[in-house]
Formats: structure tokens, sequence, C-alpha cells
């Protein structure tokens, strides 16, 4: 059975908050119309009810099991307006950071390469700062080094079942954002 480990940070900034000047300045000129461009590149599906602009959400997973099923069951129980995008490799998901600015960010820990999803997302945390920061893994919580000092908003440990990871994820991307991503019923 799936269990929220760690909450570890609670925000709850909105969209409108996420160019606001962070730490030294010297480069946030920059980066704020970088990141604008990209706010406004996104590829959605539409707009959200009611005018919003969608909630996107990158997976990122080098097992097909999750990059294939995890978005399949998610778009059953989301809003609609909610944008799911998936990565395979840490390269593939630095670049869909850059390019979605997403609104949440789930990594498993072990992605078989020399990035792990720690990595994934001290990247989202830096690129996309007003992101839910999600890390999920089969892993126990004090196996994984570095876990409580991670910029995480919260730690899920994979059950054996998929449909289990979902209720757990909807959490955790609501008590990060402010937003509940769950629609009235199955959505497609």
């Amino acid at each position: 059975m799936s269990s929220l480990v760690l909450p570890l940070v609670r925000s709850r900034r909105r969209r409108r908050l996420r160019f606001r000047a962070r730490g030294h300045g010297h480069d946030e000129p920059a980066r704020r119309d970088e990141r604008a461009q990209a706010t406004a590149a996104r590829p959605s599906a539409g707009s959200a009810p009611g005018g919003r602009e969608p909630f996107v959400v990158l997976i990122v997973d080098d097992d097909p099991l999750m990059t294939d099923m995890l978005p399949r069951r998610l778009r059953r129980v989301v809003r609609p307006g909610v944008d799911i995008h998936t990565a395979t490799t840490p390269h593939e998901a630095s670049e869909l950071i850059r390019a979605l600015q997403p609104d949440a960010v789930l990594s498993d820990y072990n992605l078989r390469q020399a990035q792990n999803g720690l990595d994934i997302l001290r990247l989202a945390q830096e690129d996309a700062p007003n992101a839910a920061r999600i890390l999920f893994s089969g892993h126990a919580a004090g196996e994984i080094k570095g876990l409580r000092e991670a910029p995480i908003h919260a730690y899920l440990e994979k059950p054996m079942r998929l449909d289990e990871l979902i209720p757990p994820v909807l959490d955790a991307i609501q008590r990060a954002t402010g937003e509940d991503l769950r629609g009235e019923g199955p959505s497609g």
C-alpha cells in the first residue's frame, strides 16, 4: 500500500508569483523572459475550464509501465485541462522541464542513468521553481541518501499496484500547489 512518507515542503505560491526575483538576481531578467516564453509556448490540449491555462504534469521514469500506464490512469481521474507528459531519460526530462515549465514533476528515483530522480527534481527546482516536486521509488525512504535535504515536496513509495499510487500523487500535488486535479469521474 502506498503511503506519503515525507511531506517536506508546503508551498502555496500561485502561478502569478512564478517570476518573482530569487537570490542575487544577476541573471534573473533573462531567465524571467525565457520562462515567460516557455510558458506561453506550452503545448496543450486546449485551455482548462474557466479560461485557466492547463495544469502541466511531467512524469519521469525509465520504466515503460510508469510512462505508459500512469498517465493513462491519471487521465481517467483528473479534471479536464490537465496535460500529462512523460520523459524516459534525464536528458529528455531536462529539456521538457525547460520547455514546458510544468506545474508538477514526478520522478522515479532509480533512472539507471548517470543522474537519479533527485537530480531531476533539483533541476526542476531551478528551472520551474513553483512546480510540485514528487519523488517515488520502490526503495524505503531510509535507503535514499540525501532524501531529507532534497528539494522535494513529497516522497512516495511505489506500491505493487499502480492504482494505489494515484491518490497519494494527487494529494501531494494538491498540498504543494493548492490545485485539486481530481475530476468528477472518468475523463477518458
